[in-house]
């Protein structure tokens, strides 16, 4: 579940300015350091990266996302359209471009994050500091059908097959009824996603990927290099689909340092521009 927050203000060089309505919460103290946009796996929510807060105090400031559906936005019907959900994000992130931005996808997360930074760059948005984008197959792989309707035994059964999901709530009817409508719907967004081929992003790109993922193969994850002209490469670290819960610090790391040289590029390409 989210926790209990509600939207925050953030500072802009020219005042205030709501960060994202409901779209976005802050999830750190308010501070100067790197925003970090946490988007989160399909069926999951933004308390996912709750606990990311502390541990990157001091190099980001982590946001993530309220999406239609959960947490103080229950009675919005879910996004199924990926344009649609795109535009909502990108709307909530413009507030937050004060300073450098980066945004860590994870999953479904990836594709949003990728498609985020895509749309805020055709607005004529400075690049981001960094996308980490994380046990995703590489957006132009991504084949794209019409949604299949899915009873919930066979969703119960992916989010098993899955892993991250303890197996004792699976069999709990009152856990399910809660995160299987946010599951499915997250579902028939991903499979009406279409990737729209484009110029590759200026923004560093770094991908993480499982070695035992099959949901997303480690050679599906690397073909993320061609979609970035500062592609800083592939971390393949041991686990399956969700292995961000147990090698959680690999994965802070390797944020940390994709974040830190990021912003440290930004700071070179706005020297040489004066």
């Amino acid at each position: 579940m989210m926790p209990a927050q509600t939207p925050t203000q953030t500072r802009t060089r020219g005042g205030t300015a709501q960060a994202a309505g409901p779209a976005l919460w802050r999830l750190s103290p308010e501070s100067d350091a790197v925003r970090l946009l946490c988007l989160h796996h399909a069926g999951g929510n933004g308390a996912f990266y709750t606990s990311w807060a502390a541990e990157l105090a001091g190099t980001c400031e982590v946001w993530t996302v309220n999406l239609p559906g959960r947490r103080g936005r229950f009675l919005e019907p879910f996004i199924t359209d990926p344009d649609i959900l795109v535009a909502e994000l990108a709307d909530a992130a413009e507030p937050l471009l004060d300073r450098p931005l980066a945004i860590f996808g994870h999953s479904m997360g990836a594709v949003l994050g990728y498609e985020v930074a895509r749309e805020l760059r055709r607005r004529g948005r400075p690049p981001l500091a960094a996308l980490v984008v994380s046990a995703c197959r590489a957006a132009q792989l991504r084949p794209g059908r019409a949604p299949v309707p899915r009873p919930d035994a066979e969703l119960a059964g992916m989010l098993r097959s899955w892993g991250g999901t303890p197996p004792y709530l699976l069999e709990d009817e009152e856990f399910l009824d809660l995160v299987l409508p946010p599951f499915r719907a997250d579902l028939a967004l991903c499979e009406a996603y279409r990737y729209r081929p484009g110029a590759p992003l200026d923004t560093p790109l770094t991908a993480l990927a499982a070695a035992h993922d099959d949901v997303a193969p480690v050679p599906d994850v690397a073909a993320w290099s061609v979609l970035s002209t500062r592609w800083r490469g592939i971390h393949v670290v041991e686990g399956g689909h969700f292995y961000l819960v147990p090698a959680r610090r690999v994965v802070l790391d390797v944020v940390i340092r994709a974040v830190t040289e990021g912003a440290s590029l930004m700071r070179q390409d706005t020297e040489h521009a004066r």
